[in-house]
């Protein structure tokens, strides 16, 4: 009898350990996955007020942030930019967003890649902490003959800049 209570046992404290965490927090990064060392000139908007707008794939708001040139960096092969974080999950504390904005909008500019905004709410309760994964914060920057293309994924939004940029004033960038 004693045995069955063991197994009993076990196979909670299996259940316990297999149950998700009410939240997760991660780096969002852009990962080169191409053979060359582009130079990116990163745009990061200044605190955004539509971010509902925003989850909700409204970018027009967009058309009238003030976007900053925030750094020129050259990524080499295999190596990252970070971008921000994002917690996902079904109970993230309160304080979870770090008591920044609700939303961030990034543009990444480079010779080759069309001008592609990235957005992600800085605290997503969508996404189930089941369904949260580490690898859906990493973006990758691709290569296709002697262009660059980028993807959204499960977390961060990526589309075409429909709105004009000031110049970068970042060496070979426009």
């Amino acid at each position: 009898m004693r045995t069955g209570w063991l197994l009993l046992a076990g196979a909670l404290g299996g259940l316990a350990a297999c149950t998700p965490e009410p939240f997760y927090a991660y780096d969002i990064s852009l990962l080169n996955r191409t053979h060359a060392s582009p130079a990116l000139a990163l745009y990061r908007a200044a605190p955004l007020q539509a971010c509902a707008a925003i989850a909700a794939g409204d970018l027009g708001s967009l058309a009238t942030a003030a976007f900053a040139v925030e750094s020129c960096v050259a990524v080499a092969p295999g190596g990252r930019l970070p971008l921000g974080s994002i917690v996902v999950g079904d109970s993230p504390p309160a304080d979870a967003g770090g008591g920044g904005p609700a939303c961030q909008a990034v543009v990444v500019r480079a010779a080759g890649l069309a001008d592609t905004v990235l957005t992600w709410q800085t605290v997503d309760i969508s996404i189930s902490s089941a369904h949260a994964f580490r690898a859906e914060a990493t973006l990758y920057l691709e290569e296709a003959g002697d262009r660059f293309y980028m993807a959204g994924s499960l977390y961060v939004d990526a589309a075409p800049a429909a709105f004009p940029l000031p110049a970068s004033g970042c060496a070979g960038l426009p």
